[in-house]
């Protein structure tokens, strides 16, 4: 292929963080003149865009560090034709449409040549009742109407076809982005968008000759006097100039809609007493896994509990990780349970529980620890029958934002929380005997009531992944109100 084309490109693999024909390929040395790309299969379904797990866009990250670690420096990543599905019947055809921009997002800012969203129209036949078959940009035969996805990757497609990236601009936020890209027409485009909630931006452009855009390509206001206010959400807006614009972006107030907790919720405990809590002193099983070939990988960390006086919620409890373990490779977790000293009774048996987080934009994830009728431990953080971190694929527990937002988790399937990661809640709990090579041995049987909370956990990367790059990251976060609802 290389000496009768030599113009083609060519990509190895069709994997999931470099699983597969591209760790066959990298065990038996494959020349690296005989390829240009590592093939990213995207699994997509229901996993936040921006945040890592095998089965994810940014799993080629992985895939380029694995690579790095045999020798290979040339290959890039790019998507393969089997890559990226999104269902608009369970996430919504507005979530849909959203989530599909922001993975044409990153693929642009990963450099991918090619790009693949979904199909073009859901299948017309059984297929369409499978977990690929339905992520099309329209219905199906025989009427092919457009949907939100359709008109989203339109105008993007229109705003960033054939791009560079230049820079990631800072926006005061990890979790809020813009990038900068040159168009091949030589104009700019700078895409803004948030994981969660909005974020109310100050961008300083120096000139009012630009276009701004919303999701769909509706004009917005443009700066009058080289200051430009724009409220990011979870869609992406855009602004388009002739030349090199930004100056710099200052985000504002962040609010989170979606994320309310109900008015049925009932707070357990104020969270607002060091007392009444102890940081775990050794590992805890259920969290401990360092071994095996999918994610997650966690380990007991060195943090610190402090009782503080936070400006907006008043007194709580604070987690640091004060001494990050920095001879860990760079995708571990690093965890610590904070413990009730005298467990709580939830006696009116809830179905539902609920946290609220000061956050950091850091990626770390939140947990829940719970007793039941029969003595055995419970803990949120998703089991490891699926052989990958599949609990949280929509990011409802991950620390994706700053300030703070109400998390919930599902305890059974009466819950209503709307369970989008799995399908099944028990799937979230983890729980059993813990045997000596990290698998769990899980018994028959319900969630036996009542139950107990014991506690809550945090495990958090000492250096995130923050869209194509790892940075070094202060993991300080801070819990008010654990509550209950769906009695």
């Amino acid at each position: 292929m290389r000496e009768q084309f030599p113009q083609l490109r060519i990509t190895l693999g069709n994997s999931l963080a470099s699983t597969e024909l591209i760790a066959e390929g990298l065990r038996r040395e494959f020349p690296e003149a005989y390829a240009d790309y590592l093939g990213l299969e995207v699994v997509g379904r229901t996993s936040l865009p921006e945040r890592q797990w095998e089965g994810s866009l940014q799993a080629g990250e992985l895939m380029l560090e694995t690579a790095r670690k045999f020798g290979y420096h040339r290959w890039k990543i790019n998507a393969c034709y089997e890559s990226n599905y999104r269902l608009d019947a369970i996430l919504g055809d507005k979530t849909q449409a959203q989530w599909y921009v922001r993975d044409l997002l990153l693929s642009q800012a990963w450099g991918f040549p090619d790009i693949f969203i979904g199909v073009i129209m859901d299948t017309g036949n059984a297929y369409a009742g499978s977990f690929w078959g339905a992520s099309g940009l329209c219905t199906r035969d025989p009427f092919t109407y457009p949907k939100k996805a359709f008109v989203g990757v339109a105008f993007a497609t229109k705003m960033l076809d054939q791009v560079t990236l230049v820079r990631t601009i800072p926006t005061g936020s990890r979790t809020v982005y813009a990038l900068e890209f040159r168009r091949k027409d030589g104009r700019y485009v700078y895409p803004c968008w948030t994981s969660r909630g909005t974020a109310d931006l100050t961008i300083a452009t120096g000139s009012s000759k630009c276009e701004v855009f919303d999701f769909y390509g509706r004009p917005l206001t443009k700066p009058a006097s080289g200051s430009l206010s724009l409220t990011a959400d979870t869609g992406a807006k855009y602004l388009l100039a002739a030349a090199p614009l930004v100056k710099s972006i200052t985000c504002g107030k962040r609010t989170y809609p979606e994320d309310r907790p109900p008015a049925s919720a009932k707070v357990v405990n104020r969270m607002d007493n060091a007392a009444q809590w102890t940081l775990a002193s050794k590992k805890e099983p259920l969290l401990e896994k360092t071994k095996g070939v999918v994610m997650p990988y966690r380990t007991f960390g060195k943090y610190a509990l402090r009782q503080v006086k936070d400006d907006e919620k008043g007194d709580c409890l604070e987690l640091e990780l004060v001494e990050p373990n920095l001879s860990l490779p760079k995708v571990f977790h690093e965890y610590a349970v904070l413990e009730l000293k005298e467990p709580i009774s939830l006696d009116n048996r809830p179905h539902s529980l609920g946290i609220w987080v000061k956050g950091n934009s850091g990626w770390g994830q939140v947990y829940w620890v719970l007793e039941d009728a029969q003595g055995k431990r419970r803990i949120s953080c998703g089991t490891r029958v699926h052989r990958a971190d599949v609990f949280d694929y929509e990011g409802r527990v991950s620390i994706s934002f700053d300030g703070w937002n109400f998390l919930s988790m599902p305890i059974t399937e009466k819950s209503s929380i709307p369970e989008r990661s799995t399908g099944a809640v028990d799937n979230l709990w983890e729980y059993g005997e813990v045997t000596e090579n990290e698998r769990i041995r899980r018994p028959a049987g319900a969630l036996a009531y009542p139950i107990k909370l014991v506690g809550v956990a945090l495990a958090a990367q000492s250096r995130p992944l923050f869209l194509t790059e790892r940075h070094a990251h202060r993991q300080i976060v801070r819990f008010k109100d654990v509550s209950v609802f769906d009695e």
